[in-house]
């Protein structure tokens, strides 16, 4: 019996023709992975430690002082993107300190946004009004209004979780396809 190296088979008398993409659709696969898991990371679980860990930070009475939004100055006037703006005081211990985080992740509006969004948030964080924050007991300066973890982090997290599903999957349904395939050459080969 003659051998033949495989790079001089033909297509027609190599067992498994579709074994050379394998490599390629496997890296392909992995990379588009760990693409998702990094910003599954970035946008969703980073975030989330400070959220998680502001679960057991002690309520304390705050006054709010200013309210309104901000614009983000870096881009330019026709696609600006605004966000919540608070600044508050607060008591621990005795001694008064003053915050302005809102919460964690920053949530980013369009000017269309903004303006309904705006007179919601002036209302419920008026000037004067009392609310509570959430202090860090290991420091007083490490203080939030709001502890939850808002949309935005979603927003990256939701597409991000998606495609490693959707790869996943895809990369099962070819191993199965594959398996199924192979019973079948193999037969034909010994023919």
């Amino acid at each position: 019996m003659k051998k033949t190296n495989r790079s001089q088979q033909t297509k027609k008398e190599r067992p498994f023709p579709n074994e050379s993409g394998h490599k390629s659709d496997t890296i392909g696969h992995l990379v588009l992975i760990v693409a998702s898991l990094l910003i599954f990371y970035f946008a969703f679980l980073l975030p989330l430690a400070p959220v998680y860990a502001a679960r057991n930070w002690a309520p304390a009475s705050c006054t709010i002082m200013t309210s309104g939004m901000r614009a983000n100055h870096s881009e330019k006037a026709h696609n600006q993107k605004f966000t919540e703006e608070v600044t508050y005081s607060y008591e621990v211990a005795g001694k008064t300190y003053q915050g302005n985080r809102y919460k964690f992740v920053e949530g980013w509006y369009t000017r269309g946004e903004k303006s309904k969004r705006e007179p919601e948030f002036i209302a419920q964080y008026r000037p004067g009004n009392r609310t509570t924050c959430y202090v860090n007991p290991s420091d007083p300066t490490d203080v939030v209004l709001n502890r939850g973890l808002g949309v935005s982090a979603f927003l990256l997290a939701g597409p991000a979780s998606l495609i490693i599903i959707v790869s996943a999957a895809w990369r099962l349904r070819q191993q199965r396809q594959r398996q199924r395939q192979r019973p079948q050459r193999k037969e034909k080969l010994r023919r």
